[in-house]
């Protein structure tokens, strides 16, 4: 289960992965003057820290580009499908409900238990402590 955190506009992400008991977070600063990611283990709290070398992809940009191609259903609802060539998602008035993404030989699959369209609040990016100077 992925919990995702994103503010396309300040070029900010973070991702919490829960697999059993490993608890991993990682942040993403994509501005240009601070390409960074760190990924902390929260069971170990050890946080490796590595460049990033592109801009936070916006998920959502394609849409402005999308057809309206009828329904679609999700497990839950039933929503409107738009697409464009290799992308497509299922949306609920503005809520999506599924997203599939081709980037090149890369696919995204994403289906949401939630969604807030809002810009996260800053403390949602917030290092830990164990990586201030990893």
């Amino acid at each position: 289960m992925l919990l995702v955190y994103e503010d396309v506009t300040d070029q900010k992400q973070r991702v919490d992965t829960q697999i059993h008991s490993v608890a991993i977070s990682t942040y993403g600063y994509y501005a240009h003057n601070n390409r960074t990611e760190y990924i902390f283990d929260q069971s170990r709290k050890a946080c490796h820290k590595r460049s990033l070398h592109m801009d936070l992809p916006n998920r959502f940009a394609w849409l402005a580009h999308a057809n309206n191609n009828g329904t679609c259903k999700s497990a839950t609802s039933t929503g409107t499908l738009w697409s464009i060539p290799r992308t497509a998602g299922c949306f609920k008035d503005n809520v999506p409900l599924y997203v599939n993404i081709t980037i090149g030989d890369a696919q995204e699959s994403f289906v949401f238990l939630s969604f807030a369209g809002q810009k996260p609040v800053d403390k949602s990016f917030m290092l830990p402590q164990q990586c201030w100077h990893a």
